[in-house]
């Protein structure tokens, strides 16, 4: 079905609207939203979706790696099912996003797979607490307008997804969901770096058993009340030097705080630590 050329509604992204919408109307709403944005936007805001469900993404090989360590899924199973298969949709179609959108001749798909991205993240969310997540969505998009980076269908100006002009990923809070989700698969993390080893396995290396030990040393630091300031991000150190003061870098996203401290020391050289609220 092809989208129309209509101008957007604000009323489309209301929950009783979207609630009575079938999928090609929902496709065709996003994209009236999307746009106008330059391309490389349109693949920042696909990032950004992907990026509020990644911890969803996580818990499915949390779960194999628990499982095959005798260890129970805890709170991570409620969002076992449809939650996580969307949000692995949305993240496979960021991708889609980011090669259609390098290709010359496949740039003008680039908005339909963007479109894909902000659908599964949308059903994700909505599955894992029944909320309306398309508050951010909107926020993200006007920010994206108000910085001039392009007009519809040309590249654009290159920005981050993580552009702080954008500001936080959740602008009025992270929902429940996804602080309990984070939460939950850290614990699930923890429970498996202290799990016994059975004699049958191997030992493991002298890295990881330093790397273990930092871990348990920044728990520590931690429950000291050294993190109160990084509640809720991911805090970066060398295994080999642990003073709060040293630290490599800090931030909502793993991905982007470890991109940061390889910049410092070698991979296999860092430890990295999620901050609880609790």
């Amino acid at each position: 079905m092809p989208l129309t050329t209509r101008a957007p509604d604000a009323t489309e992204f209301t929950q009783e609207r979207w609630s009575r919408f079938d999928w090609d109307e929902r496709q065709e709403a996003i994209h009236r939203l999307i746009r106008p944005l330059p391309v490389r936007a349109v693949v920042a805001l696909a990032a950004r979706c992907a990026e509020r469900v990644g911890p969803l993404v996580r818990v499915q090989p949390l779960l194999a790696r628990a499982f095959t360590a005798g260890i129970g899924p805890g709170r991570v199973r409620r969002y076992v099912g449809e939650p996580t298969a969307y949000a692995v949709a949305a993240t496979h179609s960021a991708t889609r996003t980011v090669l259609a959108a390098d290709a010359p001749d496949t740039v003008g798909r680039a908005y339909a797979e963007a479109c894909s991205v902000v659908h599964a993240y949308a059903v994700a969310c909505d599955r894992a607490d029944g909320g309306f997540p398309f508050d951010p969505v909107r926020a993200d998009v006007a920010t994206l307008l108000t910085l001039n980076l392009g007009a519809p269908g040309e590249l654009g100006q290159p920005t981050r997804w993580d552009d702080p002009r954008l500001g936080p990923l959740w602008p009025q809070g992270e929902p429940a969901w996804y602080t309990e989700v984070v939460a939950a698969c850290e614990d699930l993390e923890r429970r498996l770096l202290t799990a016994p080893v059975a004699p049958s396995e191997p030992s493991p290396s002298a890295a990881v058993v330093e790397r273990r030990k930092a871990r348990a040393a920044l728990e520590q630091l931690h429950r000291d009340g050294r993190f109160a300031a990084f509640v809720g991000e991911y805090v970066v150190f060398r295994t080999d030097d642990l003073a709060p003061d040293h630290m490599l870098a800090h931030g909502p996203s793993l991905f982007a705080v470890r991109r940061e401290a390889e910049r410092t020391a070698a991979a296999d050289l860092l430890v990295d630590y999620f901050v609880p609220s609790e």
